[in-house]
């Protein structure tokens, strides 16, 4: 059974961060990182997306760290690139209806930016990029579809580990990844920092 050498916490409470993360058998707890996301985000507008999504991950893991200094933290965020412009999580069923219309028959990008944190500190940080290519939908699929897995709070207005399959023909990257957890790029890191041992 793999040991973390502290207390672990995934600086998130996504359910699906934490069900990729259990696949690892590393025991964990999860905390919500206390930070202004939407100004986070502001301040960081005119970055790259790969620099917005490991700042908010940065910033999530130092505030997490602050609260439990002892604690290895996991924090990530991830963001979807779509021709030049980042898609936020729908909220609404029109909302998603209308991300998954512009969305189908065209490649996007979901970009991950992961850290870890200890004593305050950063220990490491990348950006990791899944490339996703939708197929072609009609309006009664798409609605249907955002009917049925209620995508609302779901970078892209989907759920790939859902129903949001069916809506792919294609994908570069791992589930995990897509999920907003790249594990082996993490768990190499962790490996590399003497922060669990199997």
């Amino acid at each position: 059974m793999p040991t973390p050498t502290a207390p672990l916490i995934l600086g998130s409470e996504s359910p699906y961060r934490a069900a990729v993360l259990a696949t690892t058998g590393l025991p964990f707890t999860q905390a919500a990182a206390a930070i202004d996301e939407a100004a986070h985000k502001h301040s960081l507008h005119t970055q790259s997306p790969e620099a917005l999504a490991l700042g908010l991950a940065h910033a999530k893991g130092a505030a997490v760290s602050a609260l439990h200094p002892e604690a290895i933290v996991i924090a990530a965020d991830q963001v979807c690139a779509f021709e030049n412009q980042l898609l936020s999580k729908p909220m609404t069923a029109d909302v998603a209806i209308q991300q998954l219309t512009q969305l189908a028959n065209r490649s996007h990008q979901l970009i991950n930016g992961v850290v870890l944190y200890q004593h305050g500190k950063g220990l490491w940080g990348t950006t990791h990029t899944c490339t996703l290519h939708m197929r072609a939908l009609t309006d009664a699929e798409i609605a249907h579809y955002v009917h049925c897995d209620e995508p609302y709070f779901s970078c892209g207005a989907y759920k790939f580990e859902s129903l949001g399959i069916h809506l792919f023909s294609e994908v570069e990257g791992t589930s995990d990844a897509i999920q907003g957890l790249p594990l082996l790029p993490l768990l190499s890191a962790m490996r590399a920092h003497e922060l669990y041992t199997l």
